[in-house]
């Protein structure tokens, strides 16, 4: 009988039985959809459980379902599995699925058959992948551009992608470019009782975001301009926690070179990779001074400006265009992350 368990309701003779997560995967996304193994017993308890979390798209869903399966809480058990998870031993006289080895053919029941658990360098082969991967936008951190961004980076197969969230609005986020380009482990300052001076807070939770670090897959940072120095912030906040950060990849921002040196030095911090706009006509770029960006000002509003008469995400703007040529942009944004080694 073609069954899905829980791991506590598995029996020793049965393992031999078991569908090795990808085939699996299949087998409940089928299902899931009555498409096929509709009589699959115990689908019915795994979808109560699981369906409501399960993405919309097929391939995501197909994914989501593996890492289910990778992580041994279910398993999917049918009478001629293609790939068994775990496969009859072999001894030297006995038979492997009907096959002779050095001797007589023999037959051992089902019952009897010897379970080894699997070893640990085994067993991290079906860990769940926990990737975390943070997208941080423009001033505002609004716009369409972002989760767009977002499903193009799940398309692309870049795990647990999500949008990050810490503004304080447009105009004042772009007026705390000049304070944030730079390290900023505390905030100082005065009231009417004196002197203060306490630790900033670039935690995920600070950004809205309740995930969990990862445990078992990359943790990435992405920002796109005022989003790239929120993201730089948030690497070093938890780089000095002693946190690896795999990713942090800055896109058209005005960070400093002080900031940007000190990023690159940082153990913690894996990877720091810049990608300017220069090329597009923007005059932001990675470790510009700051008379360059104060000089650089008006031509970014007359970008935003034409950016939004046009549609055509001119400059600096160039991946917040809506549309079909925004949607094409943010894709090969997404392929070269992928290429650049994100997961």
């Amino acid at each position: 009988m073609n069954k899905l368990v829980k791991h506590s309701q598995l029996n020793s003779w049965e393992k031999h039985k078991v569908e090795s997560p990808f085939f699996a995967a299949w087998v409940i996304h089928d299902a899931l959809e009555g498409k096929g193994f509709d009589r699959l017993w115990g689908i019915s308890e795994f979808a109560a459980e699981h369906k409501k979390w399960l993405s919309s798209d097929s391939s995501t869903r197909h994914r989501e379902i593996e890492q289910i399966l990778e992580s041994q809480r279910w398993y999917v058990i049918l009478d001629r599995p293609f790939s068994p998870l775990f496969p009859k031993p072999l001894s030297t006289k006995d038979t492997y699925q009907g096959v002779i080895f050095g001797g007589a053919k023999t037959t051992q029941p089902d019952s009897e058959l010897p379970y080894t658990p699997l070893s640990p360098l085994t067993m991290a082969r079906y860990l769940p992948k926990d990737g975390l991967t943070v997208f941080l936008g423009g001033a505002g951190m609004e716009g369409d551009y972002i989760p767009s961004q977002i499903e193009k980076l799940v398309s692309v197969g870049i795990d647990g992608a999500i949008a990050g969230k810490l503004t304080e609005g447009i105009f004042v986020d772009a007026a705390a470019v000049m304070k944030y380009r730079y390290p900023a482990r505390s905030i100082s300052g005065f009231t009417a009782t004196g002197p203060f001076k306490v630790s900033t807070d670039w935690s995920l939770q600070a950004a809205g975001i309740s995930r969990q670090l990862p445990q078992n897959g990359q943790f990435n940072l992405i920002g796109y301009s005022w989003g790239s120095l929120v993201a730089a912030q948030t690497a070093l906040f938890y780089a000095e926690k002693g946190e690896v950060i795999d990713n942090l990849v800055l896109i058209g921002s005005p960070i400093s070179q002080e900031f940007l040196s000190e990023l690159k030095g940082i153990r913690g911090i894996k990877r720091v990779l810049v990608i300017d706009l220069t090329n597009k006509d923007d005059r932001i770029y990675a470790g510009m001074s700051e008379a360059e960006l104060i000089a650089s000002l008006s031509s970014l509003s007359e970008q935003m400006m034409e950016s939004q008469l046009s549609g055509s995400g001119q400059g600096h703007f160039f991946y917040g265009v809506a549309g079909e040529q925004g949607e094409v942009r943010r894709r090969q944004l997404a392929e070269r992350l992928k290429v650049e080694g994100l997961k």
